[in-house]
């Protein structure tokens, strides 16, 4: 069973996904109204295992109360055809984006990515990150002098959609030693996120997407 916290300005909207994912899916649906007072109760939003949000103004300050509680929460967004703080979100580590005019049936796939360590990252948006950083010059970045060949593995991984762990098993190294070179990986790049590293790896030709 999957615990699924629905934060919405819209209460029609906001019950229709409850339904839709509850009729469909293994998930357990709970839903708040933006603002509502259960949104300033940490120990109340900490017990979920999936946030699925709108992308607005207003719920920034619940992404980063989220976070406050669980640096590694799994947060969804949903958007309609662009976020224009999307450089923001991403550094804060939102897992996965999608249209709220997408079905239902992909809604379940993003969701169960998300939960088990994917992001999940529509190309339109991707490339709109990535065309954020264009100001970055490529100048003197190479393979040798800014990732070392384990970080480029490991990178490549990511761009394939794998998890931690499941990098770990790829390589044959520690959860542990994913992380800590990851944490090498963000700082090279001054991002602080997976999807960061990716869209400006990306962007500097450090590694490229078939």
């Amino acid at each position: 069973m999957t615990r699924v916290l629905v934060i919405n300005e819209n209460e029609l909207f906001g019950q229709g996904i409850k339904q839709l994912l509850e009729k469909e899916s293994d998930f357990k649906v709970t839903f708040l109204q933006l603002l509502s007072k259960e949104c300033n109760n940490t120990n109340f939003i900490s017990n979920f295992d999936v946030y699925l949000l709108e992308s607005t103004a207003l719920s920034m300050e619940i992404v980063n109360r989220i976070f406050k509680i669980n640096v590694k929460a799994r947060i969804v967004m949903f958007y309609d055809k662009s976020i224009s703080h999307l450089k923001q979100l991403a550094s804060l580590g939102i897992s996965g984006f999608i249209k709220k005019s997408t079905s239902i049936t992909e809604l379940i796939l993003t969701l169960q990515l998300v939960k088990h360590g994917h992001a999940s990252f529509p190309l339109p948006l991707l490339e709109q990150l990535i065309a954020t950083q264009k100001h970055f010059s490529s100048d003197g970045y190479t393979l040798d002098n800014v990732l070392t060949k384990k970080e480029l593995e490991i990178l490549h991984y990511i761009a394939a959609g794998k998890n931690n762990r499941e990098i770990s098993e790829e390589l044959f190294m520690s959860v542990r030693s994913i992380e800590y070179h990851l944490t090498k990986i963000f700082k090279k790049l001054s991002v602080n996120s997976r999807v960061e590293a990716l869209s400006k790896a990306i962007s500097l030709n450090i590694i490229s997407i078939n």
